[in-house]
């Protein structure tokens, strides 16, 4: 037991000084090797979503790399394809956080739409999800038809917000524009 504690605390001080060194490369805006220490990270944790996440965030916000970014997403969703809350989750952050800015909507709605898929468009919060990402693909007539599906679902007591964003569906339908703008 003594060994298996002793190579325990040995594997988490190594984890935290690799934590450390990402932490001072990205400082340094070296991100090359933030990248190669997240891989390896992720490598010796068998592909772990949460590292594959922090790449991410780091090739789309900080290194500002939206194709490698875009790779690494596909590959998160990839991971988690059956399931749907992870899927919808991370669609919803791509749609409403302004750290990743517009540049994300595709990845949003293939992974907001897989999610969709596995709950058999059941799910209101995650069809909010997908009619949002619909919207900022510039298919407005496309986002209210689901957005008014997500309205059912959710009921009266949960549809407040939801209506809020039917209305600027409607209003981005009736007037052909193509939706840029945020949550």
């Amino acid at each position: 037991v003594g060994d298996v504690v002793a190579q325990m605390i040995t594997a988490e001080a190594q984890f935290n000084e690799q934590r450390a060194q990402i932490r001072r490369a990205a400082g340094r805006e070296d991100w090359a090797t933030a990248v190669s220490l997240i891989d390896e990270q992720i490598a010796a944790n068998d592909g772990d979503v949460s590292l594959l996440r922090k790449k991410f965030d780091m090739l789309a916000t900080a290194k500002r790399d939206s194709n490698a970014a875009v790779e690494v997403g596909r590959e998160i969703a990839a991971r988690v394809h059956d399931d749907a809350r992870a899927l919808n989750n991370f669609a919803w952050a791509l749609l409403t956080d302004d750290k990743y800015g517009d540049g994300y909507t595709a990845l949003a709605l293939e992974m907001s739409a897989r999610s969709n898929d596995l709950t058999q468009h059941e799910n209101w919060a995650y069809m909010d999800t997908l009619a949002w990402a619909e919207f900022k693909s510039g298919r407005a007539k496309e986002a209210v038809e689901i957005q008014e599906k997500a309205i059912a679902l959710a009921g009266e007591g949960r549809s407040a917000e939801l209506r809020e964003s039917l209305k600027q569906f409607q209003a981005a339908a009736a007037d052909g524009e193509v939706a840029t703008g945020h949550h």
